[in-house]
């Protein structure tokens, strides 16, 4: 099946996210506005775009394009998924330090020595050690297992604490680059400070570019945008990841809008595309399958219509339900002790959506042993807090249960 000219109909009747360039409806179109993307600095739109074509955008102040969908690896996955996201053009690979306990930045590494690839990849890691001397071992144990000298962009993996940006961080970061070990540097977050985190780095002057949770659930978040709005002010780079909004917990309704043709992990990429403000998405595609889904969705330039956006609509509105947002100091703030009900429901997600079982079960029982011990009365009291009426006794009873 051609991915370059699906329409509407094949939207919702296929498993390939076609869509047309309908007008939108009014109500759709107020639901999900968004503010234009701002003029791009003189002489950023000079590097090459990827060579197999896929659409691509210019992240930040990098100045350099990249495509809209990035290819993350978190996940198992083998040298062959690689090998056809490459031929699709999706060439730039996202890992870290910390994926599959080193085997994804191992298999990656594997693939850029078989096949030459290295120069043609656009190559992003992670550190989870946060303070400098940490991150620059991090940095030499990823290289090496990278087979590579250098990586085009390296994160601070899951970023809470700002002072982690601190002068040294920066001093740091300067020789790095000057070494030729990182060409770009900024950091990851998926913290319920998110909004905090890209305020923050808009105001410090050098991130380059920023990896955060964002999906159809978060456009009406007034914070979050206003925090967008200025690290584009900032020429920060805006890649979105965690677009699936999650499906765990909640897969009857799923089903239901899958009855009716409704294909939901190529729709909401597109969603977030709609964004002008997002540079690229990063999606974990567990198969061939997904992968062609995602690289059609990609390649199809044309808007969501109102159909479509209708059906995202009520979609997060019928499992809202059923989403955690990790908003942890928010359902744990009347309880006399902390308990990591986020934590616990975002391993649940790795188990039930990314098939990550093991992955899921490590997590678990690497929380401290007093923020994984919940007692009824604490998850009641959280369920009256979540401002989403979230059944939190119920989902972290089943987390429990499936991971521990």
């Amino acid at each position: 099946m051609s991915h370059h000219s699906i329409g509407r109909r094949k939207f919702l009747k296929t498993a390939v996210a076609g869509t047309t360039a309908a007008a939108l409806g009014a109500a759709a179109r107020d639901a999900f506005a968004f503010p234009a993307k701002p003029a791009l600095e003189a002489g950023l739109g000079s590097a090459p775009a990827p060579a197999a074509g896929l659409p691509a955008n210019i992240l930040g102040k990098t100045g350099q394009r990249v495509p809209r969908l990035l290819l993350g690896t978190a996940m198992d996955f083998d040298m062959r998924l690689l090998k056809t996201a490459y031929e699709q053009g999706v060439t730039y690979f996202d890992t870290a330090d910390c994926y599959g306990g080193g085997r994804s930045e191992l298999t990656i590494g594997n693939f850029l020595e078989k096949t030459g690839l290295r120069k043609n990849i656009w190559l992003t890691t992670k550190s989870c050690p946060q303070d400098p001397r940490a991150m620059e071992n991090s940095l030499k144990t990823s290289l090496g297992r990278l087979k590579t000298d250098y990586v085009d962009l390296f994160f601070l993996h899951n970023l809470s604490r700002m002072e982690a940006l601190d002068g040294e961080m920066r001093q740091t970061v300067d020789r790095l680059k000057r070494e030729g070990r990182i060409r770009f540097f900024g950091f990851s977050t998926h913290s319920p400070n998110v909004a905090e985190a890209l305020e923050h780095a808009s105001k410090l002057g050098w991130i380059e570019a920023i990896m955060f949770k964002y999906n159809f659930r978060a456009y009406g978040d007034s914070e979050l945008n206003r925090a967008m709005d200025a690290a584009k002010r900032a020429s920060i780079g805006l890649i979105a990841m965690k677009t699936q909004g999650s499906a765990f917990s909640f897969q009857n309704k799923v089903d239901a809008f899958q009855v009716k043709g409704f294909q939901k992990h190529p729709a909401v990429l597109k969603a977030v595309w709609e964004d002008q403000r997002i540079d690229a998405a990063v999606s974990e595609m567990k198969n061939v399958q997904q992968l062609d889904q995602n690289v059609g969705a990609a390649k199809d330039l044309t808007k969501l219509g109102a159909l479509e956006l209708d059906e995202l609509r009520r979609y997060a509105q019928e499992t809202s339900a059923s989403y955690c947002r990790g908003c942890n100091h928010v359902c744990t703030a009347g309880l006399p002790r902390p308990v990591a009900v986020a934590d616990t429901l975002r391993f649940l997600m790795y188990h039930d959506e990314y098939g990550e079982l093991e992955r899921a079960r490590r997590l678990f029982r690497e929380l401290p042993a007093p923020l994984r011990e919940f007692h009824a009365s604490e998850l009641e009291a959280a369920a009256r807090a979540c401002p989403h009426g979230l059944d939190v006794a119920s989902l972290v009873t089943r987390a429990k249960k499936v991971l521990g």
